[in-house]
């Protein structure tokens, strides 16, 4: 009765004083979003991991969500060569509650048919939304998954780049019968999950530079973990109202973002990345990795390095090794073939060579002049398609140096070879990794040869008595002009 005498006005500034005063008394919740990217099977790390995960568990005032960007493995032997291939890290994500996870580029390292298969031992959500699965045995993702957090719902969406002649970063033959839409484009189509979520997350393997552009493409984003370029962004990096995070690679890092909600929106948004090295190992855990690395075959010595040997080094001899035995006066390598960052000196087991080099490379044998040779290494180092390759020495020579001329912007604009007699108009010989062949942008000649599996090759050269002293000399030089 009272409130009919109440005059329309009056009656209108009740109720938003009285939502006014809701919204101040809102409660506060907390929630824990813990990332990883391109492990690479670096399970190695995971007894850490565990223990981190634990403690954000145990609190009871705030949700944790758990996720992965992708590039789950190949990198480690012990997981690659495993008597099911990636099943290791798939078993230990599985104990260790992973809540969602997209896809890498290395996922499909091993075809369609064995990833599928390993999706499916998987207990958390594989979300991907510009793929098409066509008729291949790889069951198609879904876009997006919402997960509840408390009283949350968080939306995650993956995405994956496609950036190389339409597919991922990889040999054309891992992706035939898959396609990959634009992923910006796709991410735009999204826009009308924001409103069924509190939380809008893209786990995108796309690389750190064209999270940007993602941001961009899909600005109602709350949070981008990214993936891919292997970047570690400390504490975040703010693109309009956008947080991108990345890790770098391998679990020497874990992202956490912590999101603070009030009443109905977000209020703050943080991320920063905890180092597991020092962190004390979960024990069950540690016990479940020392027996995925007691493998009797992996742990066979082939021979001792004399010295410590670093990435460089590594790169050399995998010239060096293609060179020879291919009987060329040239070889050409590309230093993102290279996954050991330092090898120490002592026994080399045969799990060592898989680790330098876990993608079962060839070379082709070709005959090329020095301007196409030219022609290709400016084309690599100005890269505009692959840009996290580019600006820097990736192709690693044997039988000669060079250095990169470059202008003031360092944009390459001429090589110089350092060889004896060089001849513009002779064709030299050369050895090339076959990913060189397949992905780089050149003047492809003819393959008139091809060499045995870069592992073989290596095992041959490293299986000697006398131990093997590498070459960690820079063979490249970029120069100013």
């Amino acid at each position: 009765m009272v409130w009919r005498k109440i005059s329309g006005s009056a009656r209108m500034f009740v109720a938003v004083s009285a939502m006014l005063v809701f919204a101040g008394c809102a409660k506060r919740e907390t929630l824990f979003i813990i990332s990883t990217n391109d492990i690479h099977g670096a399970i190695d790390r995971m007894p850490a991991l565990a223990t981190l995960v634990d403690a954000y568990r145990s609190q009871d005032t705030a949700a944790v969500l758990l996720v992965d960007a992708g590039d789950r493995w190949t990198g480690n032997p012990y997981v690659d060569k495993a008597a099911e291939s990636g099943r290791p890290v798939i078993e230990l994500m599985n104990t260790l509650g992973y809540d969602v996870a997209t896809f890498g580029n290395h996922e499909f390292d091993n075809g369609t048919e064995l990833l599928d298969k390993r999706d499916q031992e998987a207990d958390f959500d594989l979300v991907l939304a510009n793929i098409r699965t066509g008729d291949t045995p790889l069951s198609q993702p879904p876009a997006y998954v919402v997960k509840q957090a408390g009283n949350r719902k968080v939306c995650f969406v993956g995405l994956i780049t496609n950036f190389i002649d339409g597919h991922p970063d990889g040999d054309a033959a891992d992706f035939a019968g898959l396609e990959f839409p634009s992923p910006f484009s796709t991410a735009a189509s999204l826009e009308f999950l924001r409103d069924s979520c509190d939380l809008f997350v893209a786990l995108s393997h796309l690389g750190d530079d064209a999270d940007t552009i993602l941001a961009d493409s899909l600005p109602s984003l709350d949070l981008i973990v990214g993936g891919h370029t292997h970047t570690v962004i400390p504490n975040g990096r703010r693109h309009g109202n956008t947080l991108i995070t990345q890790t770098g690679n391998k679990l020497r890092n874990v992202g956490v973002t912590k999101v603070v909600f009030k009443g109905r929106r977000v209020e703050a948004i943080d991320n920063h990345l905890v180092a597991l090295d020092g962190m004390a190992p979960d024990s069950a855990f540690l016990v479940a990795v020392r027996a995925y690395y007691d493998a009797p075959e992996l742990n066979r010595q082939i021979g001792t390095l004399a010295t410590t040997m670093t990435r460089v080094g590594a790169a050399n001899l995998f010239t060096d090794v293609l060179r020879a035995s291919m009987k060329t006066e040239l070889a050409l390598y590309h230093i993102g073939g290279v996954r050991t960052d330092t090898l120490e000196p002592g026994p080399i087991r045969f799990a060592s060579l898989y680790e330098m080099e876990p993608f079962e490379s060839r070379a082709y044998r070709v005959n090329m002049t020095l301007p196409q040779i030219r022609d290709l290494i400016i084309r690599k180092y100005n890269d505009t398609q692959n840009p996290k390759e580019a600006h820097a020495p990736d192709i690693f020579p044997s039988g000669m140096n060079y250095a990169i001329i470059t202008d003031e912007n360092d944009t390459a604009v001429d090589v110089r070879f350092d060889l004896q007699d060089p001849n513009p108009r002779r064709r030299y010989s050369v050895a090339i990794s076959d990913y060189m062949y397949k992905i780089y942008k050149f003047d492809k000649p003819e393959v008139v040869g091809q060499s045995e599996l870069l592992t073989d090759l290596l095992m041959k050269r490293l299986g000697t008595p006398d131990p093997y002293r590498p070459d960690n000399t820079m063979r490249i030089r970029v120069e100013e002009r």
